[in-house]
């Protein structure tokens, strides 16, 4: 099996990302960087950070709502280098969403379906 360095979870919120890369973060030990961290950043400056830090990291797990967005930017900057090995996608919400969390998995299911097929043609196994 080829190396899984590099792993996202994405997908709308009250999915269970944060618990999912909190479990495999314990268990493998790979640097955590979670997206809520800067959401006071606004969307396009924290993914765009988000996509810095994926750059320079060797071993990750990176996991929120903006992780869609920071690989389509990453896709952006250089469309033949493979953002990530593996994506684990998380669209069932585990408690009852506001509408706004309703709205913002929308577009997080949109902006994965974007990129998708590129991130599949570059060889990232996808989950979910």
């Amino acid at each position: 099996m080829a190396s899984q360095n590099r792993i996202a979870i994405c997908g709308g919120p009250r999915c269970g990302k944060t618990t999912l890369a909190t479990r495999l973060h314990t268990l493998l030990g790979y640097e955590l960087i979670s997206c809520d961290d800067f959401i006071g950043m606004g969307w396009s400056e924290s993914s765009a950070y988000i996509a810095d830090q994926l750059l320079a990291a060797d071993r990750f797990i990176v996991e929120g709502v903006q992780v869609g967005r920071a690989l389509r930017k990453m896709l952006t900057r250089d469309p033949t280098r493979k953002p990530v090995d593996m994506i684990r996608v998380l669209n069932d919400p585990w408690v009852e969403q506001t509408r706004g969390q309703v709205v913002m998995a929308k577009g997080c299911r949109s902006v994965f379906a974007e990129i998708e097929p590129k991130l599949r043609a570059l060889g990232v196994a996808i989950i979910g």
